[in-house]
This record gives structure tokens, sequence and C-alpha cells, in this order.
């Protein structure tokens, strides 16, 4: 039997020992509820395709699968769980420092990295329906309508010449007696060296120059011009032969076609959009 005096020493020592030990208890309860807590969450937001929530903003299981095939082909290899473990990690960091860039408005400083956000805004507008399939059938019908697009451009055969300012005489020479007489006849006249054949306009600008090649579309087949002056030159074109431009087959410009029907496609979503914009946007003009 235990004297009067045991039961209190033993009522504090078991509260000496069972108070730190409850305590320890629900710390552990607490350690295992926020585990579990934190188990479900992250198991909650990989079912909705999230990998990591930085600052508030997401990282997607996508944008991360992303860069891990980018590392893997990079290595040629299987990755290991300490490469996922780095990727998610150089994520996290592109994140931070992406959020600290947007917090200082360096973009709105630096011209180069506002031009690639509205360049990446842009193809973001525009690339909705980029892979659906386009019919021939409409096709033909921008084909039709655009059919200025498709046009091969005039050629011309011809011969040209320098000569100096009174170069009316050379050019009825030219037409009376042939090249070599004329060239003999009249001094300072040089001829230009342009191929002799069939040339589109884009091909013979490079030796005549835009300005003179804009003045053949308003000569004659087999015509001998007047003086042409072009800045402070003058210039004499014999013209041999001209083909105007005609429409090409669709079958031979179906690729160009398309590619236009596209591009036509995404100037206009891309203005729809803008217009939109617009509409909703606060916007003052002070400079007209």
């Amino acid at each position: 039997m235990w004297g009067t005096n045991t039961m209190p020493k033993i009522l504090k020592i078991t509260n000496r020992y069972f108070l730190p030990l409850s305590a320890v208890f629900c710390l552990i309860l607490l350690f295992l509820s926020l585990f579990w807590r934190n188990s479900e969450n992250q198991k909650m937001m990989l079912s909705q395709g999230i990998v990591s929530k930085v600052n508030g903003e997401l990282i997607s299981e996508d944008t991360f699968q992303q860069y891990l095939s980018a590392l893997e082909y990079d290595k040629k290899n299987q990755l290991t769980k300490v490469d996922r473990e780095h990727v998610l990690d150089r994520m996290i960091e592109e994140e931070l420092l992406l959020q600290q860039g947007l917090k200082t408005e360096i973009y709105k400083r630096d011209p180069a990295i506002r031009n690639k956000i509205i360049l990446s805004v842009i193809e973001s507008i525009t690339s909705q329906g980029e892979s659906e399939e386009v019919s021939d059938k409409k096709l033909k019908e921008f084909y039709q309508e655009h059919r200025s697009r498709f046009l091969t451009q005039d050629h011309y055969k011809l011969l040209a010449y320098k000569v100096s300012a009174n170069g009316k005489s050379f050019s009825t020479l030219l037409k009376n007696h042939g090249e070599k007489k004329a060239m003999k006849m009249v001094s300072n006249v040089e001829k230009l060296s342009v191929p002799l054949g069939l040339l589109p306009k884009s091909r013979l600008g490079s030796y005549l120059g835009e300005k003179l090649v804009l003045k053949l579309s308003s000569m004659e087949n087999g015509s001998i011009s007047q003086t042409l002056q072009v800045g402070s030159s003058h210039y004499v074109i014999n013209l041999i032969d001209k083909v105007e431009a005609s429409l090409r087959p669709f079958n031979e410009v179906k690729s160009l076609v398309e590619f236009a029907y596209r591009k036509n496609k995404k100037d206009r979503t891309l203005n729809r959009y803008l217009k939109k914009l617009k509409g909703q946007g606060d916007i003052q003009k002070y400079v007209f």
C-alpha cells in the first residue's frame, strides 16, 4: 500500500513527463495534418495540370513538359529525377525574374523587349486555327478575288543606251541606221550591259534602275524611245519585245495562294482584335 504522501509525488512525476509528451504528440499530429493537407493540395494542383505556383502565378505541366523535352533532346538520353527537379527550379527562377522585370517595368524603357512582347501577343492572337486545312474551293475563291497578286510580271527584251542631253539625235539615228552606224555618228553614247532576253521587271531593275524600268510600261512593243530622263541622266531604249503580265494557273501557284490566304486571315483576326481593344480602352490623342 502506498502511503498518503506517495500519491501527490506520483502525480507530480506523471505531470512532469506527461505534459511534454502530450505537447510532442500534438506537434506530431499538427505536422501530419499539414503534411496531409500539403499532399492533398499537391495532388489537386497536379490533377489540374499545375506543377508550381510562384507568388500566385501558375506554371503549367504543359510548359514544364516542353522544357523537359528540350533538355532531353540535348542530353540524348532519359532524364533523371535530379534533371526534372533542376528544370522546375530553373522555371521557378525564370518566373521570379520575370515578375521582377514586370515590377520594374523594364519593358517600357527597352524597345527590344517591348517589340518582343508585342510580337508574342500578335502571334498568340493570330495563331488560332493555323493548322486548319483549307479546301481547294476556298483557295480558288481567294485566288479569283485577288487575281492581281498572282499575275506574272511584264517581261521585256531590250537594248539600252546612256546618252548626252541631246539624245534626240541618237534616237532618230538609231531608228534610221541601226545601232552600229548610230553609235559611230554620235559621241558620248554608252551601251548598257543588259542581258539580251525576256527579263522580268524585278531583274531589269538591277541593270536600269527602278525609275527607268517604270517608264517601260508606256512603250509599245518594237519601239525606240525618245530621250528618257532619270535625274540628271538621259537614256534611249530599244524595246525589241514585250510580254505583258498574265494570270498564273491556280495549280502552279497553289502554295502561294494558301500562304496569302492564311496571312490575310491572320491580318483580319488581328484587326478585329485591335478594334475590340480600342473600343474597350480609354484612349486620348493629343497630337494630330
